[in-house]
């Protein structure tokens, strides 16, 4: 079986172009899909700085016992101030030591009933504005994340139009593959080994051509279709 190194080159000639096309398209979409991990990435610390630094903070025991606490104060300190002096007992006038007595502590009895009464009321609202907090910091975490995320989706969403346009970066290289390619074809069924003349067959066949393709197979080896006139 005799070798043909014109149409061995033509093949290798075909597949190493469609390897660099490959191997092209190959680097430009990896750059695109670490580009978009990169991203990926920094949304993710984006979530996770929200979570951990502005969320879970909030909901830590030392932290829900402080913000109770700071709104019971807060609110008992207002009813304080809403309830006045108290009754000044001078008012009484000519009455009677005892009357003075009963009624100091008859006052002294509903400063304290309306005291405890207060303090209940501020330990019930003080719940209600640690309840009204931890829902404004969920609702805050979470629309802050939300639009993280979404920014996310958007971005990846164009991932695979970017894909697809680096494939254009071997289209070049593919083009030579498949001329490559369909030149070996016709040679193969003997549309280029044809000595006749004005075809290509007789450009190879040439005493000009002759030599180039002698000297690109190597010493001892001369392609079998070229001959010299």
């Amino acid at each position: 079986m005799c070798i043909d190194p014109f149409s061995i080159g033509l093949t290798a000639a075909s597949v190493l172009a469609r390897n660099k096309a490959n191997s092209a398209v190959y680097d430009a979409q990896k750059k695109k899909s670490d580009a978009q991990a990169r991203r990926n990435a920094g949304y993710q610390a984006e979530a996770d700085t929200v979570m951990n630094q502005e969320l879970l903070p909030g909901f830590t025991r030392e932290t829900q016992e402080q913000v109770l606490g700071d709104a019971q104060a807060r609110r008992l300190a207002e009813s304080e101030s809403m309830a006045g002096g108290g009754y000044d007992l001078a008012t009484a006038g000519s009455s009677s030591a005892d009357y003075q007595s009963e009624l100091a502590k008859l006052i002294s009895d509903k400063v304290k009933e309306g005291r405890s009464q207060a303090e209940a009321a501020t330990k019930i609202g003080g719940y209600q504005d640690l309840a009204f907090n931890n829902s404004y910091l969920m609702n805050d975490s979470g629309m802050k994340m939300g639009q993280i995320g979404t920014n996310s989706q958007a971005d990846s969403a164009i991932l695979p139009y970017e894909l697809e346009a680096a494939k254009s970066k071997g289209a070049g290289w593919s083009m030579l593959g498949d001329v490559f390619g369909g030149l070996g074809s016709i040679y193969s069924l003997g549309g280029l080994a044809g000595g006749g003349s004005g075809g290509l067959g007789s450009m190879f066949a040439s005493k000009t051509a002759a030599p180039i393709f002698e000297k690109s197979v190597g010493a001892g080896m001369k392609a079998p279709f070229l001959t010299r006139a």
